[in-house]
């Protein structure tokens, strides 16, 4: 069966729509919000908070339909909700399952700010603020946070700004040469001057942060030669590895 028009123009020319595709749309149409309903809500990745704390922040429920999420929008709303959370990613599987995959940010690092802690992660993202820091996290010194907000970036005064973009140089080689769980401390006071504490014995000068990658890589080989039972100061300032010195106390 088809379904006449008669067009106003072109002469009395004759357009056929077919009925059978136009009821073939209707129907898709139909089913698309009748039949894709979400059934269930799953969350993985999630440390910190609930899955039911998610799901809620989400705005996901059920009997919402699937191809009517906004996933970005969704990601988004999760991460500025939730200061823990670095990145979402919001997963349709097919026909009825909506999965919130989460990954959360580490904690790598304290900042001491009107006598509590800032925790950030490697990105400088305020984690949460504390009385004292936990353990196992690098204390950071010389960087004077300014209104800071859990869930937002790390600031200072503007004409601080380069502090922060070193501390995250300095966090990124650490991580890369795979010794922050050896360093209890950087300290930034002095810029030309960085300098970490290795292992709890060893105060390691790395001047300023050219070419820092390559000198921590070769730190973390060269600190073996040193007996465990001795504490000093490792001078790695020069750019040249034949003139790096270690003195012990």
């Amino acid at each position: 069966m088809q379904k006449i028009i008669r067009s106003r123009k072109g002469g009395g020319r004759v357009i056929y729509i077919p009925i059978a595709a136009l009821l073939i749309a209707l129907l898709t149409i139909f089913g698309l919000s009748t039949f894709l309903r979400i059934m269930n809500v799953e969350v993985s990745g999630v440390l910190t908070y609930t899955e039911e704390e998610i799901v809620r922040i989400s705005g996901i429920v059920q009997g919402d339909n699937m191809l009517l999420i906004n996933r970005n929008i969704t990601a988004q709303r999760i991460v500025a909700e939730l200061p823990h959370i670095s990145a979402v990613s919001i997963v349709r599987i097919w026909p009825d399952t909506v999965r919130i995959e989460i990954t959360e940010s580490v904690a790598v690092a304290s900042i001491r700010y009107q006598g509590s802690a800032l925790i950030i992660d490697s990105d400088g993202r305020i984690l949460q603020t504390r009385a004292d820091a936990p353990d196992g996290l690098i204390a950071v010194r010389g960087l004077s946070p300014t209104d800071p907000v859990p869930g937002s970036a790390l600031r200072t005064e503007p004409d601080a700004v380069e502090r922060v973009n070193i501390l995250l140089v300095m966090l990124d080689a650490i991580e890369t040469a795979g010794i922050q769980h050896n360093v209890s401390e950087l300290d930034m006071t002095n810029l030309i001057n960085i300098t970490i504490r290795y292992s709890g014995r060893i105060n390691v000068r790395l001047g300023s942060t050219d070419d820092v990658q390559n000198k921590l890589r070769l730190f973390s080989e060269a600190v073996e030669g040193i007996p465990q039972n001795q504490s000093g100061t490792f001078d790695m300032r020069d750019s040249n590895p034949s003139n790096w010195r270690f003195q012990h106390d």
